[in-house]
């Protein structure tokens, strides 16, 4: 708040005071809202923690059911042409197994997300 004041006014004067060299009440204030800021971080953290969590299930339940879909294409095609479908599929397959893993990993060592 102080960078905000003018370099010469009188609040800033006080507020630079305060902090510097706060009173009895002014240091209960500074814990209470640090205790109050600490908080805040931590459910903020909790709630980063469930989004990315839910996140991550929604991308697995996609590639399970993306894995049925093949494997029913898979069957409902002519022997010969099998191993086509499996070669034409199989990049796309491993790119959304690669993704999974970069975000489960991604997940479990706390990375930030946007």
């Amino acid at each position: 708040m102080a960078p905000r004041l003018p370099k010469e006014s009188r609040e800033r004067e006080r507020l630079e005071r305060l902090l510097t060299a706060p009173g009895a009440s002014a240091r209960k204030l500074l814990i209470h809202l640090g205790g109050a800021y600490r908080a805040f971080r931590l459910g903020a953290a909790r709630k980063a923690e469930n989004d990315v969590a839910a996140r991550v299930a929604a991308v697995a339940q996609k590639e399970t059911a993306l894995e049925k879909l093949r494997a029913k294409m898979l069957a409902a095609l002519p022997s010969n042409l099998r191993g086509h479908f499996i070669a034409d599929t199989q990049i796309e397959k491993r790119e959304v197994e690669d993704a999974t893993k970069a975000l489960k990993g991604k997940s479990k060592n706390g990375d930030q997300w946007s």
